[in-house]
């Protein structure tokens, strides 16, 4: 296995130990979730609990039957059957969908797609692994022909059917070889 790159995180009895910036720690069966939970910057023990604040320390206010609150992108209401959603939503900064994806640039929430979500899968994993990649997505479909380079058993990158994986060899170039050999 590949070492961890992140100070913050620690193996130890097959659980990935990470350490927050409030000094508490937290175990995660997946190096993923460990990583996950420094990305955000809060663990479960110093966010913000909307349980632990007053009605009229938040902005949230009763529409008709439902509980609301203004997006603090773009100012729309954001409208909730319980009260406690909306102010777990006021005390996160919780924004709209519309601006939620516009800050992670989705185009209109669209499908990706087999062959960018099979590149996304090489790439990231590639990335957790601390192996660098330089692919674009032409260049590793340009390789791809159907067959493993090493054994020339039929290999398939469709999402669903994915038997091959991604090997980079220094001397002959990319190679797409058969996952499980």
């Amino acid at each position: 296995m590949i070492a961890i790159k992140e100070d913050r995180i620690l193996k130890f009895n097959g659980y990935f130990t990470a350490f927050c910036v409030c000094g508490k720690s937290s175990q995660y069966t997946t190096k993923d979730k460990a990583l996950k939970m420094i990305k955000r910057g809060s663990c479960r023990n110093c966010k913000k609990d909307y349980r632990n604040i007053n009605d009229d320390e938040i902005d949230i206010y009763k529409v008709g039957n439902k509980w609301g609150k203004k997006c603090s992108g773009c100012g729309v209401d954001q409208l909730y059957t319980r009260k406690d959603h909306a102010k777990q939503s006021s005390v996160s900064d919780w924004q709209c969908k519309k601006c939620v994806s516009s800050a992670k640039k989705f185009s209109e929430n669209r499908p990706v797609g087999d062959k960018q979500r099979m590149y996304n899968k090489f790439s990231n994993s590639a990335k957790s692994r601390g192996i660098e990649w330089n692919l674009s997505i032409d260049e590793m479909y340009e390789v791809y022909n159907g067959y493993c380079n090493m054994t020339g058993w039929e290999i398939s990158i469709s999402y669903s059917e994915q038997t091959a994986s991604l090997d980079r060899y220094i001397v002959t170039g990319k190679q797409i070889g058969r996952a499980h050999v």
